[in-house]
């Protein structure tokens, strides 16, 4: 990568390909196995640590035009964001830090970083996106590789170094130099992940958060460039120009367009949540009530049957509500098919039955009146 200290902005023209030969077949299922191509497509965007918080507005324009519009319109694993290892919960350690005054140490509002927080938080658990991208629920940070936020929790050093300094409100201030040492840790350790990944990613994009007149930021870009040449480093206005970023205001329109929907198709939503509820404890009572007929079937009594069907909810990892709440059709389980041998057992009267009892599995209370103690829709 030495050899080519511009090779970043080479890769915009997209004539250009990269291979890797070899004198061994690296893939015999390829038609050329000696052949591996570099750069094939997509990209990597990495927020920097200066870009959220020097520039909150501008970092939550491209988590929102990401989510909301790059991502749906490519391939799938093709582009990914990158940024600072446990990121959701540092942003809620920069909550903290408007408790008192209603604004962090930069001097930005509470909501913005409470909306990078939400867009994150969608871009991650995406309730229309059926696949998780979670390893495990025990720790929200350790991500799959299908996820399309890019970390490392390999950063002991910057998870430990704070932004600011200070020990209380009044006395809390910026700490440029954490922050700029933060920068070029996670700069350093995305060209490296971009080494390991470039048969994966064309493009790798770090954005910093200085304005484009700031002679310290031009510095910046220049150095990193020049020991990084397969990434990018851009500032804010570069990426927005670069990836033809929407506009906040078209951003902001195509919110309230979501959330006029939302409001429109809420009743539906919740008719239908609540039939499909209403469906699967029927199944649930069907499947119960079939299992508690082959105790039946075998001469137990209603009271042994029922505890059955207690015991066979408890195998099955139900709690004591849904216990009380799969109610089970005495009558069905007992006389839909007639007498076990002759026998009815020992669980009440042909009276009881004819008016259709309902018994609760949790208590073994009874209602009397055909209809269940409970409102199982």
């Amino acid at each position: 990568m030495d050899q080519f200290p511009n090779l970043a902005r080479l890769l915009k023209n997209g004539a250009i390909n990269v291979w890797r030969t070899s004198l061994s077949p690296m893939d015999e299922a390829e038609k050329h196995p000696h052949l591996f191509r570099l750069f094939p497509h997509g990209g990597v965007i990495l927020l920097t640590e200066s870009l959220i918080l020097y520039r909150p507005r501008e970092a939550l324009r491209i988590i929102m035009w990401f989510r909301r519009i790059h991502l749906p319109s490519k391939q799938s694993g093709t582009w990914k964001l990158a940024a600072r290892p446990r990121l959701r919960e540092w942003l809620l350690d920069l909550l903290d830090l408007y408790e008192d005054t209603g604004k962090d140490v930069f001097g930005h509002g509470k909501q913005i970083i409470a909306d990078i927080y939400t867009e994150v938080l969608w871009l991650l658990e995406n309730p229309n996106q059926p696949l998780t991208y979670f390893v495990c629920d025990f720790d929200s940070e350790l991500l799959t590789d299908q996820a399309p936020l890019v970390t490392s929790s390999s950063l002991k050093a910057l998870q430990a170094r704070k932004e600011w300094k200070g020990d209380t409100p009044e006395t809390t201030e910026p700490d440029y130099h954490n922050i700029g040492q933060n920068d070029d840790l996670l700069i350093q350790w995305f060209a490296e992940w971009a080494i390991v990944h470039l048969d994966s990613f064309r493009k790798f994009h770090a954005v910093l958060g200085y304005h484009p007149y700031d002679e310290v930021g031009k510095k910046s870009i220049k150095e990193y460039e020049n020991c990084w040449g397969h990434i990018e480093v851009l500032d804010a206005e570069d990426c927005f120009k670069r990836h033809a970023v929407t506009s906040q205001d078209d951003l902001d329109k195509l919110e309230s367009e979501r959330r006029r929907k939302l409001r429109e198709n809420a009743p539906r939503i919740k008719a239908e949540a609540q039939r499909a509820r209403a469906e699967e404890r029927q199944a649930a009572k069907a499947a119960l009530e079939t299992r508690m007929r082959v105790y039946r079937d075998c001469g137990a009594s209603e009271d042994e049957v029922l505890e059955a069907g207690r015991q066979w909810l408890r195998d099955m990892g139900g709690s004591t509500k849904e216990i009380r709440d799969c109610q089970v059709d005495i009558e069905k389980v007992f006389e839909l098919w007639g007498p076990v041998d002759g026998q009815r057992g020992t669980g009440g009267s042909g009276k009881e039955v004819g008016q259709g009892r309902r018994t609760s599995l949790e208590t073994g209370a009874l209602d009397e009146s055909g209809s269940s103690p409970m409102n199982t829709s």
